[in-house]
């Protein structure tokens, strides 16, 4: 497991006061929120510091855009017990946690901690799209309910 962190946009030093295995972002300058990463292995998955910064990069770069709308981004990484006895296969579980609603959740594969989290980030761009896509649409747009003058 990889030592607690806090990090703008480049690595520094090890902070006392975060938890451990948590990476801080700051998403811009002028940002009052911070994006948090944190990165999780269970047993079967090699968790070295050059891994974990390589998924929080991974994870910073893909998911900075909505940096002012997630309070944390949490990356849960496995064996894929569905590749079969003759692959080893990695599965990497993001879960982001957009401010004010419910976690949402995706998974990638890949045959390298790499391609799982660029696979699982992939798809959380997705997902965070067309979330965020319908409530701004939905916000910006007229209805026939709203106050009138």
């Amino acid at each position: 497991m990889a030592s607690a962190e806090t990090r703008t946009g480049t690595p520094q030093t090890a902070a006392a006061d975060t938890q451990p295995d948590s990476t801080t972002f700051t998403t811009n300058e002028k940002a009052t929120m911070t994006m948090k990463i944190q990165v999780n292995t269970d047993s079967s998955v090699e968790g070295s510091d050059a891994h974990t910064l390589t998924v929080e990069t991974t994870i910073h770069t893909a998911l900075d855009r909505y940096g002012d709308r997630l309070t944390r981004v949490e990356a849960h990484l496995s064996s894929d017990d569905s590749a079969g006895k003759s692959e080893t296969g990695i599965r990497c579980l993001l879960e982001a946690r957009p401010t004010g609603m419910d976690p949402v959740v995706v998974t990638g594969t890949g045959d390298a901690i790499e391609h799982a989290c660029n696979d699982a980030t992939r798809k959380m761009q997705s997902l965070l799209d067309s979330t965020f896509g319908r409530i701004d649409s939905r916000d910006a747009t007229e209805t026939i309910r709203q106050n009138r003058p």
